[in-house]
């Protein structure tokens, strides 16, 4: 009886330290990865820019369009009707940070601004409302361009840009071709039925994706016909985290965990 006894009594005590460590492990580990999940969400940056025609009295967009959030702040940048280019640096993101991002564009028509005309949403009426265009070589000449600068920090980031460009009548809409590091990516066009963004991908707005190079990024503009202005309202640059650098510091992060609490057991034993 002693001999078996001795024998219970040796092995109950490795048990329970054995549960002790896997329940440890098992509430440490998904805690870490809430924690990168958390740091991998925090890296996520979008910033947001309404073109303003210089004068006007509109008020510049806020909250969300296609994408982000209510209470987004956006970036107003005034175009000068009496010039042919423009440009910002040092855009603030949504949270009201400033970043590296900046913008620069060209035109030959400058800025206008119509509440009449064709429909637009109420939640997105400030940032439809106006725009920078293109009218004395409509059709024929050189439409506006739109380039995306101090990207460098966010290479090889995937990135998604949210185009707005649609005139205040019916058809005034474009083509736009994207151009990154002097290569030409996508071309999409919008057919600028309606100023509203409700009506989906392709109508008011479209969507470019691809993964930043460090370069610049352009957004040419061209006409599919003699009605276009190939007008720019206004955009959203969403960057996002190399998914891939997160599955590696979640890895790592798990493996620390794990190397800890073994170590710990062993103490112990």
């Amino acid at each position: 009886m002693k001999n078996y006894s001795c024998t219970i009594t040796g092995s109950q005590p490795t048990r329970t330290r054995h549960s002790k460590f896997f329940l440890r492990a098992g509430l440490l580990i998904p805690a870490l990865l809430l924690l990168a999940g958390g740091a991998a969400r925090a890296q996520l940056l979008l910033v947001d820019v309404d073109f303003k025609h210089a004068g006007a009295s509109i008020p510049a967009q806020t909250g969300a369009a296609v994408i982000g959030s209510a209470g987004d702040s956006w970036n107003a940048v005034n175009v000068d009707n009496s010039g042919t280019s423009g440009s910002a640096s040092n855009l603030l993101s949504v949270a009201g940070n400033t970043t590296s991002i900046g913008t620069s564009f060209t035109y030959t028509s400058g800025g206008f601004n119509d509440s009449n005309g064709t429909t637009m949403d109420a939640a997105t009426t400030p940032l439809m409302e106006d725009y920078f265009y293109s009218y004395v070589n409509q059709g024929t000449g050189a439409a506006p361009t739109l380039t995306f600068t101090g990207l460098s920090a966010y290479t090889g980031d995937p990135y998604e840009i949210v185009l707005y460009a649609s005139g205040d009548s019916a058809g005034q809409g474009g083509t736009y071709t994207l151009t990154e590091n002097a290569v030409t990516g996508l071309t999409l066009s919008t057919t600028a039925t309606n100023r509203m963004i409700s009506g989906g991908v392709g109508d008011a707005y479209q969507v470019f994706t691809g993964t930043i190079l460090g370069g610049d990024i352009t957004l040419t503009g061209a006409y599919a016909n003699s009605s276009q202005f190939a007008p720019i309202n206004g955009f959203q640059l969403e960057v996002v985290p190399e998914p891939s650098t997160w599955v590696m510091v979640l890895s790592g992060l798990g493996a620390l965990a794990f190397v800890h609490l073994r170590r710990r057991s062993l103490m112990q034993a």
